[in-house]
């Protein structure tokens, strides 16, 4: 069910023009070869473009356990794993390439109150 449900996501999501980010603990192993499941995954991201972007362990015992992925054609993100010692798992870093759009200028005119004069307005 799972596949299904993140199948029917990628449909709409592959048509966006913006940066795609698929990011969290997806709870299965992604290092572990002989797991169909994995391999079944990865082939779904693979055939919607995406590539994983982590390849370090990422838990106290190993394994790679949290995904960060983007489209393939995008510039790979260097995704950094951090030991914060607060759980198990450890923290994935890394930046996004976006930027704010400029904020908008706006024009104001105003006179200081002690130069308003009650009988011009």
């Amino acid at each position: 069910m799972f596949f299904v449900d993140l199948a029917e996501t990628l449909d709409r999501v592959v048509a966006y023009n913006d940066p795609v980010y698929i990011v969290g603990d997806l709870n299965v192993c992604l290092d572990r070869d002989d797991d169909i499941n994995i391999k079944q995954l990865l082939e779904l991201l693979d055939v919607y473009g995406f590539t994983v972007q982590v390849s370090d362990p990422m838990h106290a015992r190993s394994g790679l356990l949290d995904v960060v992925a983007t489209y393939r054609d995008d510039a790979p993100l260097p995704v950094s794993v951090y030991d914060a010692g607060l759980s198990g798992h450890h923290l994935l870093l890394w930046l996004v390439p976006i930027s704010r759009p400029p904020a908008p200028v706006m024009s104001v005119v105003r006179r200081p109150w002690h130069q308003l004069r009650i009988d011009e307005l």
